[in-house]
């Protein structure tokens, strides 16, 4: 009797999960203190209340016809339980399966989806249990961009006030990272800005984005909140008509250019302005340029910003010439181009070769200015030395300094009316001919009458940018002339 009573409370010392202090009985065992394999009522199972997953499971009917077809589930459901509660609750991932369970079990009464297999795990608190919700859901890859930002959010609440104190984004990230979550600082930075500048004025269309779209609205932000402070106004004030812009935009067909031209309208209506110079100051702080000086802005008075905006338009030139206003980036001469006459100069001995070399390489001097340097690629087989191709790295946004410069670029190059003399591989050859409607939305379509108003004539381009356009149309023409002097065809070869 005695072995078998001392039997007895080695199993009920097992079955201890947390201490209850002086009443606990050991003839009410607890939860098991090692993972433990345990099969359970689906009653006795909750879903997990804060579970990272807001939006609906975009593969939930796929999930559902697979638990129905094989009358349960294929992997054991992850549980735990908080101490002094009766039920169970989803330990990590799982709350659509479990949901499925109960839907298909009032469905058609099979009891093979009452009872499920589960792996139970004991109690390691709230922040734990919350962090390996958002892991599980994140290595799925099926959670909403906004999802993730207000789980990170919650966690990031949780752990504060775990330590007592407020977490810096490094701080914050270590202790994710020793939760088992990994996560960059440039993508903490977009899931806060979703979360706190976002989510308030455009929650139906930030259901869908994704993380480009928030880093260009992001962008946005810090170019309208330049142009609001240019004109003298606080940044506390610019918060309440960037959520109004937003959410005017909002709705399920949600467009960037879109917001952003609601952005610019409602900047424009509060500073009494119009909208079309709210614009160019906008395209001018997105760019990195400098933004124009306020009209009966007293220079005296100005607390530094012009001198400050002509310090770094100095700074731009300087860079400028220190490159060789004549030579291209590789240090070597470029053919006079006979600006200080304004006529074309009379061909040279040049050869048609090197015309076409020193007009790549201008042109590749041109697209680096405005980071579109991989646009331009070097062709020696014809034509004017170069082909434009579409930007790796995303669309070009309408009304930018890039769009136009894309644009400009690729008028000069020739090469759209020359099409079926282009190597097979050229991709934007291969869409102008097969689908028109895919580029025109990743690079727009160029409206000509703007140009003047948003690139040529805009004063956030420097004067240094447009002379080098100059040049280059310059040494195209004189390539022409050349080629037409020795009765040479450019796209024969």
């Amino acid at each position: 009797m005695a072995k078998q009573g001392l039997s007895e409370k080695v199993r009920q010392g097992l079955w201890q999960g947390y201490p209850r202090g002086n009443d606990h009985r050991l003839d009410q065992p607890g939860d098991p203190v090692t993972i433990t394999q345990m099969v359970l009522s689906i009653d006795e199972i909750a879903e997990y209340e804060h579970n990272p997953r807001q939006q609906e499971n975009p593969f939930y009917d796929e999930i559902k016809a697979s638990i129905c077809a094989q009358r349960g589930l294929s992997n054991s459901l992850e549980v735990t339980r908080r101490p002094g509660d009766e039920r169970y609750i989803v330990g990590s991932g799982g709350n659509t399966r479990l949901r499925i369970l109960r839907e298909l079990y009032r469905e058609t009464g099979d009891e093979a989806f009452a009872r499920v297999h589960c792996l139970f795990r004991p109690w390691q608190g709230e922040t734990a249990i919350l962090a390996n919700h958002l892991v599980e859901n994140d290595l799925r890859g099926e959670l909403a961009l906004i999802d993730k930002a207000l789980a990170l959010q919650q966690l990031r609440a949780r752990l504060e006030s775990d330590h007592g104190e407020p977490l810096s984004r490094n701080a914050f990230i270590k202790r994710l990272h020793e939760l088992g979550y990994t996560i960059s600082k440039r993508q903490l930075i977009r899931h806060e800005f979703a979360a706190q500048r976002l989510l308030p004025a455009m929650p139906e269309a930030l259901a869908k984005i994704g993380g480009e779209s928030v880093d260009r609205l992001r962008q946005l932000y810090r170019g309208a909140t330049t142009v609001w402070q240019h004109h003298g106004r606080e940044e506390l004030d610019f918060e309440p008509l960037w959520e109004q812009a937003l959410a005017s935009a909002d709705g399920p067909e949600w467009d960037l250019e879109a917001a952003r031209h609601k952005v610019t309208a409602q900047i424009a209506e509060a500073l009494g302005t119009d909208p079309q110079s709210i614009l160019f100051e906008l395209d001018a702080a997105l760019s990195g340029h400098p933004l124009p000086a306020l009209q009966g802005e007293n220079r005296a008075d100005s607390d530094g910003t012009e001198t400050e905006s002509r310090a770094v338009q100095q700074e731009l030139e300087h860079r400028e010439s220190s490159s060789g206003d004549t030579q291209d980036e590789k240090g070597q001469e470029l053919p006079d181009s006979g600006a200080d006459s304004g006529m074309l100069q009379q061909p040279s001995t040049v050869s048609i070769p090197e015309y076409r070399e020193q007009i790549y390489r201008l042109a590749h001097a041109v697209a680096k200015r405005y980071r579109l340097d991989r646009c331009v690629q070097s062709w020696d087989h014809g034509g004017l030395g170069y082909l434009v191709e579409l930007p790796a790295n995303g669309d070009i946004p309408a009304h930018t300094a890039e769009h136009w410069v894309w644009w400009t670029l690729l008028a000069l190059s020739e090469a759209i009316p020359h099409l079926h003399q282009l190597p097979g591989d050229y991709e934007l050859g291969h869409l102008m001919q097969h689908d028109p409607d895919s580029l025109r939305q990743r690079i727009g379509s160029p409206a000509y009458t703007q140009i003047a108003a948003d690139f040529l004539s805009h004063p956030s381009i420097s004067d240094a940018d447009i002379q080098q356009l100059i040049r280059l149309i310059q040494l195209c023409r004189q390539l022409r002339q050349a080629a037409h002097e020795r009765n040479i065809d450019l796209w024969e070869g």
